[in-house]
């Protein structure tokens, strides 16, 4: 588990997965499609996870594109492509491999409504992710077995400077 995760007694009965979700798909046009044509869940992640009760997915990033610095934030520009892969693509396929490892339950991580129609406009990308996500959780779920947890904008560390 992260470090600042590894304390309390439930810590052992969790097993903790580090993967690269997207290491063999690639976004077009919003659509997840695999790189080498085979769209199968046989891939190396698939063993890795076994047979699960849940999942949880944390996943989110608003970094506006990968070269951006934190110590800058004037003329920001939003890869929005990026942001819509991160985001959306990122979780639907955590949605399918846990539905095809046996979750019985999906829990989401995405964004509240009211932050989300005050940055309506400027990040479409993230915004249209996390809702693609939520899609994808409640196909594969359903409505009953989907948990989608929608927080202000969560950021933390030191990636994130403070103005005054």
């Amino acid at each position: 588990p992260p470090a600042y995760w590894a304390t309390g007694s439930w810590v052992e009965k969790v097993k903790w997965v580090q993967a690269d979700l997207l290491q063999k798909y690639a976004c077009d046009d919003g659509a997840l499609k695999c790189k080498d044509n085979d769209a199968s869940l046989n891939d190396p992640i698939s063993p890795v996870l076994g047979k699960i009760d849940s999942a949880v997915s944390l996943v989110g990033n608003v970094r506006p594109n990968p070269e951006w610095v934190s110590s800058s934030f004037f003329g920001l520009k939003f890869d929005d492509d990026r942001l819509l892969l991160e985001n959306g693509a990122t979780n639907e396929r955590a949605c399918l491999l846990s539905k095809a490892a046996g979750s019985e339950r999906f829990v989401f991580v995405s964004v509240s409504y009211e932050t989300a129609k005050a940055l309506e406009g400027p990040i479409p990308g993230y915004l249209g992710g996390k809702r693609a996500a939520e899609h994808a959780a409640a196909t594969a779920f359903g409505n009953n077995r989907t948990i989608v947890v929608g927080p202000s904008l969560v950021y933390g560390g030191k990636r994130f400077f403070a103005v005054g």
